[in-house]
């Protein structure tokens, strides 16, 4: 007697949960570690790619073995134009088997590597519930590791009060030129300025207008300088996200500042709670601007 196979995931529709949506793509391994690289920042990242790739290979796995409860079925419209896939796979069933992953793994680098999938899979806040600041950051580490506890910096803080953001307007000004740690001096690049602070707020709320104001303050302090160091830009970069969204700041600080243990991005996360920066919130007009451009 035969035993019947099921299909292979290749056949299946990702289901948004954002809006209840199929993905313009099927399910495959390809997207799904590239998905994985840019949560952890790829060549800048706590994993390297053989243990990428390991990980990719078991929540596929894992995503198998679960497949006859998770899989869902398509509605007649969705099956009319799509009549070479077989179901659809929510897209939390993924993300949770690859956060899973991480977390049997466990220790040294996949540590990192699980809070900052956490933070992008939970801190997605765009049409859906995630987490909104450092505090809830801080109850997934309280949860997950009970025996991290920050230690709260010495001193006192006082407000002090910072330039205000002006109303959008187009920066004719540009540095010409991007020194790198390497040597290379690569043209400076607005796009690839918007690219990089895109993926710090990747699915966050407002994340278009957010990033289009960052490049402004960035833009801003830089002025007058033909010649930039990369190190400046992405200083400023974390300077300013510190300004407008906690889980993008922790994202961006966790690579910038080379965080590599929970203990320390713990103490990162609580001075951002006990010392904030002036907060910076996005207006109606850098919405309009973000969706003219």
């Amino acid at each position: 007697m035969e035993v019947p196979t099921q299909p292979d995931l290749d056949n299946f529709a990702v289901r948004r949960s954002s809006d209840n949506r199929l993905a313009p793509e099927p399910f495959s391994r390809t997207t799904l570690r590239k998905d994985i690289v840019g949560i952890l920042f790829k060549r800048k990242g706590p994993l390297d790619d053989s243990q990428i790739d390991a990980v990719v290979d078991t929540a596929i796995r894992r995503i198998e073995r679960n497949l006859p409860e998770a899989r869902t079925h398509l509605t007649e419209e969705e099956y009319r134009k799509h009549k070479l896939i077989v179901g659809a796979l929510p897209d939390t069933v993924i993300s949770d088997a690859v956060e899973a992953e991480l977390a049997e793994r466990g220790g040294g680098s996949f540590r990192m590597a699980e809070l900052l999938y956490a933070m992008a899979i939970h801190g997605r806040n765009d049409n859906r519930p995630g987490w909104p600041d450092a505090a809830a950051v801080m109850a997934w580490v309280h949860e997950r590791y009970s025996d991290i506890h920050a230690e709260n910096q010495r001193g006192h803080f006082t407000h002090q009060p910072w330039p205000r953001l002006a109303a959008p307007r187009r920066l004719d000004w540009r540095p010409e030129t991007v020194l790198k740690r390497d040597g290379r001096r690569p043209a400076f690049a607005i796009k690839q300025l918007r690219k990089g602070i895109h993926a710090a707020l990747w699915g966050r709320a407002d994340a278009d207008a957010k990033a289009l104001m960052i490049a402004h303050l960035v833009l801003s302090d830089l002025r007058g300088q033909r010649i930039v160091q990369s190190t400046q830009i992405s200083h400023s970069v974390l300077l300013n996200l510190r300004r407008v969204d906690d889980i993008g700041y922790l994202r961006w600080a966790t690579i910038v500042k080379n965080i590599r243990g929970i203990r320390e991005f713990a103490n990162e996360a609580t001075d951002l709670i006990n010392a904030p920066s002036p907060r910076l919130h996005v207006t109606k007009d850098w919405r309009h601007w973000a969706r003219a451009k």
